[in-house]
């Protein structure tokens, strides 16, 4: 198992009480800090874990593979060619775009290492 305190998700979800959730935003799925190929855009969906006498023990944290998801939206946009679609992320970055070179840019460098 990697250390993954560090990560938004982990952060953000440890915070939450009891039945609240965290979803965090759309990346792609990182080993060891290497990028995997095929990419795989991930959602994150976090919730704590509690025991029987309300005590922390953690966090879960689902991954939900987000392809299918950007794959409806690209398809849904060619279906209106009146529209040009672009998905971004809060930043301003590209999570899909007519110039899939462009897409999670964000993410990694020449050599596929993470930078986030």
């Amino acid at each position: 198992m990697q250390y993954k305190g560090d990560q938004s998700y982990f952060t953000e979800g440890i915070k939450l009480n009891q039945q609240e959730i965290y979803i965090a935003q759309v990346d792609l799925y990182v080993e060891n800090n290497i990028v995997q190929t095929p990419i795989k855009p991930t959602i994150r969906i976090v919730t704590p874990l509690y025991n029987e006498k309300n005590k922390r023990l953690g966090v879960l944290a689902l991954n939900y593979l987000a392809q299918n998801f950007l794959d409806q939206i690209e398809s849904d946009s060619k279906n209106n060619s009146d529209i040009k679609l672009l998905l971004l992320n809060d930043q301003g970055y590209y999570l899909l775009s007519d110039q899939k070179d462009k897409n999670f840019s964000f993410m990694h460098d020449n050599g596929g290492k993470c930078i986030i």
